[in-house]
């Protein structure tokens, strides 16, 4: 709710949804993009072909011309970087308001605290990076598929995990409130059923692979998110 306040009060609800279409449908057809141009041996592909999609993409569409391809290659990589960037900027907020709710009983302060100088929350962007750097070094050295095919599903199926948190919260928000309440987003109900129905496709069906090693990221995902609910329990119960 501190992230919905924090909309309601900076933002235009009206012309984000604009954009968040917006996004949405190039988000479609750069995917539509992908398909058409890469061959499907090459996406099937087992070996490093996640890797290097990207690059194979800009060598199909220009004709294996080597210079063309780096370029529009560096400007991927640009791009892997700027949401990396923005992953950074939302994250230390979305903990940020979680301390404002306290879901961090003993920590919950000091994590809500702001930097005045640089006008930043110091403190959880320094969790964060603790965080990060343990997925890394320990988590990520102890499994033998590719760190970057380790993060990206791992990243990946935590976030439908939210999402599917998310809407199903919402739902219960929505019902639990008094009918004459103002309602902030509207959606419609089969739009909301499809989405909670999708969610639980994509975290279902994604234990159906070939590899056992490729279990390793969901795994983890649900490791971390039962010790952070015991977590969580703990502290409440105790203060």
């Amino acid at each position: 709710m501190a992230l919905l306040d924090h909309l309601r009060d900076n933002i235009n609800i009206g012309n984000l949804n604009y954009v968040y279409v917006f996004f949405i449908y190039i988000d479609f057809l750069v995917n539509i993009a992908f398909i058409s141009v890469v061959p499907k041996e090459q996406i099937a592909s087992k070996d490093n072909s996640h890797e290097t999609i990207a690059a194979e993409f800009f060598n199909q569409l220009f004709g294996n011309r080597l210079i063309i391809t780096r370029i529009f290659t560096f400007l991927v990589v640009l791009s892997v970087m700027g949401t990396a960037a923005v992953e950074v900027w939302s994250g230390s907020r979305v903990i940020v308001a979680a301390a404002n709710l306290d879901f961090f009983p003993k920590y919950s302060q000091k994590l809500r605290n702001w930097n005045k100088r640089f006008d930043t929350p110091i403190n959880a962007l320094l969790v964060q990076f603790v965080w990060c750097s343990f997925l890394m070094i320990f988590v990520g050295g102890s499994i033998s598929i590719s760190n970057f095919k380790l993060f990206s599903n791992l990243a990946s199926y935590s976030y439908w995990i939210f999402y599917l948190a998310t809407g199903i919260g919402l739902l219960l928000i929505r019902w639990r409130s008094e009918n004459n309440e103002e309602k902030f987003f509207k959606v419609p109900l089969p739009v909301v059923g499809v989405f909670i129905l999708g969610g639980v496709l994509v975290l279902t069906f994604s234990f159906i692979i070939d590899d056992a090693l490729q279990l390793s990221p969901m795994l983890f995902s649900y490791g971390f998110l039962f010790i952070a609910l015991l977590s969580w329990y703990y502290f409440s119960t105790k203060k």
